[in-house]
């Protein structure tokens, strides 16, 4: 949909001094709109002018952001971030770990956020069902 790829964008990570910050930004967009629902509450996290989105199912942009979320109301799908396990960063970079209910289905989710003057203005994500634990053959994702 964006043309993006997950493995394209920018790798060096900027504004070391403000690695706390961002963790505290995705950390509120994480626990305020994707686990709380609040999606009013976008462009107090997201960037309106910038918003470049890797995952190849969502478009870029806002727009590209409520696209997507509608097609997943369409289906009948509802995505909420039930739990934040860790969120780690180094400058204008901030990676979280979460686990995620996609419908029916809990998801392992690994999230790449780039931010840059208070706002997130680029994603990525890695996102794998959890397979039922009888079938784990090791500790399982968390």
């Amino acid at each position: 949909m964006s043309g993006h790829t997950q493995v394209d964008g920018p790798t060096e990570p900027t504004d070391l001094d403000k690695t706390e910050a961002n963790k505290s930004l995705v950390r509120g967009f994480l626990e305020d709109v994707l686990k709380g629902g609040e999606y009013d509450k976008l462009t107090d996290y997201i960037s309106a002018e910038t918003y470049i989105q890797h995952n190849p199912q969502v478009g870029d942009g806002l727009e590209g952001l409520g696209v997507f979320v509608k097609s997943l109301s369409e289906q009948g799908l509802t995505m909420v971030y039930d739990e934040i396990h860790r969120i780690i960063g180094c400058g204008s970079f901030v990676a979280a770990l979460s686990k995620m209910r996609l419908g029916e289905k809990d998801m392992a989710v690994i999230d790449l956020f780039r931010v840059a003057d208070g706002r997130i203005v680029e994603h990525w994500d890695v996102i794998e069902e959890i397979q039922p634990k009888e079938t784990w053959v090791n500790s399982g994702k968390f």
